[in-house]
Parts: structure tokens; C-alpha cells; sequence
């Protein structure tokens, strides 16, 4: 029987009426302050306030919490720390994510269950832009290295094509532009290679964003030779037959453990360069349907009717539905406003609204500061679900068999 464990996680809970009167409260208040504070302040202070805050969290002197308080950003955040993915007792994480049984029988990806259920039915704490922990604009506030051991199992990366040190091209993971959340990729696979293989029993989902400036973009075929040179990291790569995706348990017993999807690079095997199109990395939109990204605060994703819709992917074979769940503000993501996006509560509700919408279960909950919140714990509330639900089903059609 599967070990129960006690969430510590530091979110409150709410119950949806007091919820919302304290967001309506809170928010109503913020909007009054903006309004109050625009008519009075001189623009030139206004611009020197966002400047030295500017410059002062790039130096690490002011913390963008601040900022976003300054400038009436933060609408519906929290304001304190959230130790739920971290924080727990000798610095691990608060929620212990390996629900497997005491008896080691088999699990997959922290759960008993989770074995039965196929890859396209299960969902995953997704990291989004993992490579970015750095500088003034980053969207984690440590390395995605962490996550793994927090129970975040899809991670999200920008590809570009940069200069090094010496003039020469390579390829690296970055924010948009070279210079901006800046990660080796062979560090990062050797690090994930070095996870899966003290972690036999996990599986890891990457999905890389091709960065497309207008000259020379970063091709698939260029990040398959980084893999190429790491052998035990390669031989775990998945290569999709077109057929079923596998369960978990026949994911554990191949071995290949990591499967890998890019976006935005799909022109490039459509203009005469097919052979630099690896068949190991999946276009992504081609088997997942998935919503906007660009909301600039809370109430825009809560307006289920457009945030759950999917506006990639519509005409792939959807087995696969990516929410992404965070907020960007013109001076970049939102710390603040993650607290909130991240708790179990708003995440349970965002994951039931966007099925009651688009009768879609949710494979990838895409979100920002990997630290605050309970995103892995909100994936294990929900795989636990789907598996029993998985018996159910397969209970029913051995009885249809036997009569």
C-alpha cells in the first residue's frame, strides 16, 4: 500500500467564497492606490522610481516583490513566503512527492498508480523558461537543477544559436536573446542524466522553444549533436512509433525515460532541411493542443472562456493539453502574482475549469517561480485521481469479459 505523507505546504486554504472576497477585496484595494497614486505623482518620478527599482534588483537590492508593489502589479498575489516546493526539514522540499510503497514494488514518477496510466494521461509540473534564473526579467528564483527533487517532471527550455568567447556559433539555452537566462545545454543533460539515474523508477518531459530570429535560427538537428556526445543520456531518449503512447510502467522497463518535443522549429523541416529534423525530437503542437501564454494578471487567466482555450496546436491529434498558468507584467514575471497561480487551491481550480471548458484533461501545467506553491503536489492529487479512475474503467470491462 502506497506510503501517506502530510503535505507541509505553507499555501492557505481557502474555500472559493472567501477566497474571492479576499481577492475582490485585495484587488479593489490595488486599484484604488494605481488610481490614487497616478493623479498626483509627477511622470518624471514615476520613471525614476521603475529606473533605480530597475537597477536595483538587477545589483540584488531590491526584490521584485517590491517593485511589483510599487507599481500596482501584483493584484491577487501573496504577499509572504511559500516553502512548497521548498523549505522543508534539511532544506528539501516541504511535499514529499515519492508516494511509492514501502515494499518496493513497482512506481512511476513517485506513485504506485501512475504505472498503469499512459504518458498522455498523466500530468506534469511543468517548469516554464528552467533555463532562466538570472538577471532582472527571470521567471525562477534557482536553478530548475531543484525541481526534480521538488517533483517537477517537465521542463521547458529556449534554444539559441550564440556567440562564444571566441566568435564561434553554439548552440546554448537562453531567454529569447543571447546573454539572458543562459544554461549549457550538456550541463543541464548531464544533470538530468545524473537525476534519472539515481531516480530509476522517474521519467523527465522536455519541450524545447526554438528561438527564431530573422537570420541563421538554431536547428533541432544542432541540439541532437549535444546529446549525441553524452551516451547514457542519449540511449534514454524515447522515439516515438506514431502508435499508443507508452504507460508508465512500460516507460520504466524500456529505459527510455526521457522524451523530448520542440516548438516553433517545425518551418525548418518544411524549406529543404529535412535532414537536420531529428525523428527523437516531436514536434510538439503536432500531438498537443495548447493555451495562450500571455496574460498580464490574474483575472485574465481566471476568464476561463479564452484562458483555457487552446491557440496552438488545434489541428494536431490533441493527445496531449498544456495550460501554461503565469503572469507577465511589463516588468516581467510575476513573482508576486505566482504565489497565488501556484497554490493547490487556484491550481485545482484552474486544471477543473479548463476540462468544464474544453472537456480536456491536463497533461502540463505550465508555471513560473518553481518554488512557491504546490504544483508537483496538485500533479499527484490528480494522477491519483485519473488512476483510480484507470481501475474503474479496467474492473468494469473485465466483468463486460466475463459475461
Amino acid at each position: 500500500m502506497a506510503r501517506e505523507t502530510t503535505s507541509k505546504s505553507s499555501s492557505r486554504d481557502y474555500d472559493d467564497d472567501s477566497y474571492e472576497r479576499e481577492y475582490r477585496s485585495r484587488h479593489d484595494r490595488e486599484l484604488k492606490n494605481r488610481r490614487d497614486g497616478g493623479s498626483c505623482w509627477p511622470k518624471f518620478l514615476v520613471f525614476l522610481l521603475f529606473l533605480g527599482g530597475g537597477l536595483g534588483a538587477f545589483f540584488g537590492l531590491i526584490d521584485l516583490d517590491t517593485m511589483e508593489g510599487w507599481f500596482g502589479v501584483g493584484s491577487g498575489g501573496g504577499g509572504g513566503d511559500n516553502d512548497g516546493n521548498s523549505g522543508g526539514s534539511g532544506g528539501g522540499p516541504a511535499y514529499n512527492f515519492n508516494q511509492c510503497p514501502d515494499d518496493g514494488s513497482e512506481c512511476c514518477n513517485g506513485l504506485e498508480s501512475n504505472c498503469d496510466l499512459r504518458i498522455n494521461e498523466m500530468l506534469y509540473a511543468t517548469v516554464h523558461n528552467a533555463n532562466h534564473d538570472d538577471l532582472l526579467v527571470n521567471n525562477h528564483d534557482a536553478p530548475f537543477e531543484g525541481s526534480l527533487d521538488a517533483g517537477y517532471r517537465s521542463l521547458m527550455f529556449d534554444v539559441c544559436r550564440c556567440d562564444d568567447n571566441n566568435g564561434n556559433a553554439e548552440i546554448v539555452f537562453c531567454h529569447a536573446s543571447c546573454g539572458i537566462g543562459e544554461r549549457n545545454p550538456t550541463e543541464v543533460f548531464e544533470n538530468v542524466d545524473k537525476f534519472l539515474n539515481d531516480n530509476p523508477n522517474e521519467f523527465i518531459i522536455f519541450n524545447f522553444e526554438m528561438n527564431r530570429p530573422d537570420v541563421n535560427p538554431p536547428q533541432q538537428a544542432e541540439l541532437w549533436d549535444i546529446v549525441a556526445k553524452i551516451d547514457s543520456f542519449k540511449k534514454k531518449i524515447y522515439n516515438h512509433s506514431g502508435n499508443e503512447w507508452p504507460t508508465g510502467r512500460e516507460t520504466i522497463e524500456s529505459g527510455k525515460r526521457v522524451f523530448f518535443f520542440q516548438h516553433n522549429g517545425w518551418y525548418l523541416c518544411n524549406t529543404g532541411n529535412e535532414a537536420e529534423c531529428n525523428q527523437r525530437i516531436e514536434n510538439f503542437h503536432d500531438y498537443a493542443i495548447e493555451t495562450d501564454w500571455a496574460f498580464g494578471d490574474i483575472e485574465e487567466i481566471e476568464n476561463t472562456a479564452t484562458s483555457c482555450i487552446g491557440t496552438r496546436g488545434e489541428l494536431g491529434s490533441k493527445d496531449f493539453y498544456a495550460i501554461n498558468n503565469f503572469v507577465t507584467t511589463f516588468i516581467g514575471p510575476s513573482k508576486f502574482q505566482a504565489e497565488t497561480l501556484n497554490s493547490k487551491d487556484f491550481a485545482l481550480k484552474r486544471i477543473e475549469d479548463c476540462k468544464s471548458v474544453t472537456n480536456l484533461d491536463a497533461n502540463f501545467l505550465n508555471v513560473d517561480f518553481w518554488q512557491r506553491g504546490d504544483i508537483p503536489e496538485v500533479a499527484q492529487i490528480i494522477n491519483i485521481q485519473r488512476g483510480q479512475k484507470n481501475k474503474r474503467s479496467l474492473r468494469r470491462f473485465l466483468r463486460w469479459i466475463r459475461n
